[in-house]
């Protein structure tokens, strides 16, 4: 069986969605035949949901459940639209919203499968690991696809923390850690093991086993001299107690692969942590002009600049930053700090609100913690 029909019982338990029972015969033993068909028999639950729901078409879990049958025979098109029902009739429930996230992604509408999973998770997904684990793994996989590494890395590090070491997790941190543009059916077999040592080094690193993945990150550098994202991901994990080595490691990424703006924006981070902030604003720059629409190299110019005690033109790029990224936190962040210093009080206070509303939404059960793999 599938996953989305293997987490009904689950789903069951996080919507408590219940029938509006008016007490009929048919609608009770429909109801009860399609619950005992739906782990073994998914096209017989699905005819049987069907006909419940005709019966009560208010009823959100039998939509739900629906949903759930018709998925399992991919029958997407149908599936879609009983999630849908699903979601109008129960708005404010994680897990509707994911699972129709999980359903548009495999009729590969990814924009709004996106959507609909970052809705979902803010709302919230409940406490299944598995439920968590194929949710967060679709969502990075999305972003992977538009090469947008850092937002995917936001969705995997949790699952970290929560024990998540299954094969697909490690395989789409490494991806994500080292940058690869690579679709899970494209990694060739030769990257493989150095994708497989990335992922988990960085997974060990997320779940704050420091010494297992200090010794890990150093085979891989020693293994992976010459690979581009290695000595970015050291750099990373040096950063914070030798930034002097840090600094060493980006510059050496830019050697090799003289397109990395990560490396690029992440050793601005460490100029300005040791008073170099025109160096910063150098190097922020440099990232800009590779990258003109990435919000990410707008957030490291605002920073620069604020660094170098110039808010106005931070303002001016954190404002692009936003425009470009307005669901992001990180830029409604730096922007109020940018107004602050330029006495915009009322602009600093709305930029402050829209970043604690959009970390709350984003990191309801806090397991963002922040890891440096975007500035």
């Amino acid at each position: 069986m599938r996953f989305i029909a293997a987490s009904c019982v689950v789903a069951c338990a996080v919507l408590r969605l219940t029938a509006q029972a008016n007490g009929q015969q048919d609608f009770e033993t429909l109801s009860k035949r399609a619950a005992a068909a739906l782990q073994s028999d998914p096209a017989e639950a699905a005819k049987l949901y069907r006909q419940a729901v005709e019966t009560q078409p208010a009823w959100a879990e039998g939509w739900f459940y629906l949903a759930a049958s018709l998925y399992e025979i991919r029958q997407y098109g149908e599936s879609q639209k009983a999630f849908e029902r699903a979601a109008i009739l129960a708005p404010d429930n994680g897990t509707v919203w994911a699972f129709l996230g999980l359903c548009e992604y495999d009729m590969g509408g990814y924009q709004k499968a996106l959507a609909d999973i970052r809705k979902g998770e803010g709302l919230g997904l409940g406490n299944d690991r598995q439920f968590i684990s194929s949710i967060r793994n679709h969502a990075a996989l999305i972003y992977l696809r538009r090469a947008e590494f850092g937002a995917a890395m936001e969705q995997l590090e949790p699952l970290a923390r929560l024990g998540d070491d299954s094969p697909a997790t490690i395989e789409n941190i490494g991806v994500s850690a080292l940058g690869l543009k690579y679709a899970p059916s494209d990694i060739p077999s030769a990257k493989k093991p150095l994708i497989e040592l990335a992922g988990r080094a960085w997974w060990t690193l997320s779940a704050q086993h420091t010494e297992e993945a200090r010794a890990l990150l150093e085979d891989l550098v020693k293994q992976y001299p010459n690979e581009a994202g290695v000595h970015y991901l050291y750099g990373l994990y040096l950063e914070k107690t030798q930034p002097d080595s840090a600094l060493q490691e980006f510059q050496k990424e830019i050697e090799i692969r003289p397109s990395h703006v990560p490396a690029r924006l992440q050793a601005a981070m460490v100029e300005m942590k040791i008073g170099a902030a025109e160096t910063a604003v150098k190097l922020a720059l440099d990232a800009v002009g590779l990258e003109p629409a990435n919000p990410y190299c707008y957030v490291g110019l605002g920073r620069a600049y604020l660094s170098a005690a110039q808010p106005a033109k931070a303002a001016q790029v954190l404002e692009k930053a936003v425009k470009l990224a307005p669901q992001d936190r990180q830029p409604h962040l730096y922007l109020a700090q940018a107004y602050q210093k330029l006495g915009r009080v009322a602009e600093a206070e709305k930029e402050q609100a829209a970043f604690s509303r959009l970390k709350a939404s984003q990191d309801p059960v806090s397991l963002l913690n922040g890891s440096g793999m975007h500035p």
